[in-house]
């Protein structure tokens, strides 16, 4: 999960903003998931992992609600104007040359959100799980299934070079 994290940060710095995003937008399905009994995750389980480690960043402008519709047309449909009547269109405002921040607003109709801020603070909402969760026998167990890297390849399948697996 920490490389997920890491690559997530990566992304960002590099200007990957499309990569950053949807793989910010994957994490609170990923933390949810391994917190259930069965490895799973829905939107109930999204949304409220949404609202207890991020959510409060956003003073009830945004919730839970909100990212999850705005996850399942990204991840989904590759879109971003969802059929959500809160916002008529979703707005992730880039770092600029001009260092311009314009986050946690609406702007005719359409939320818009620092792409950066954004990024930011669902990585501390993530930390923040993983310090409750560290030692949580559900979650260490439903991480032995979730995707790893093998630098040296996995036996008895391949060996010798890496795998994500």
């Amino acid at each position: 999960m920490q490389i997920l994290i890491d690559e997530l940060k990566l992304a960002l710095k590099h200007r990957l903003f499309y990569s950053a995003l949807n793989n910010s937008l994957i994490i609170p399905d990923i933390c949810s998931a391994l917190t259930s009994e069965n490895g799973q995750t829905n939107g109930t389980k999204y949304k409220e992992w949404f609202d207890r480690y991020c959510a409060q960043k956003y003073n009830g402008f945004v919730s839970g609600e909100d990212i999850y519709k705005i996850r399942c047309a990204l991840l989904h449909q590759g879109k971003l104007n969802h059929d959500y009547p809160n916002f008529e269109k979703i707005l992730f405002q880039i770092p600029n040359e001009n260092n311009i921040i314009l986050h946690n607003n609406k702007i005719n109709n359409s939320l818009n959100l620092s792409l950066e801020n954004f990024v930011n603070d669902v990585v501390s909402g993530y930390e923040k799980w993983w310090e409750e969760h560290n030692n949580d026998q559900i979650v260490l167990k439903n991480l032995e299934n979730s995707i790893n890297y093998y630098p040296n390849g996995m036996a008895p399948f391949i060996v010798g070079i890496p795998l994500i697996c």
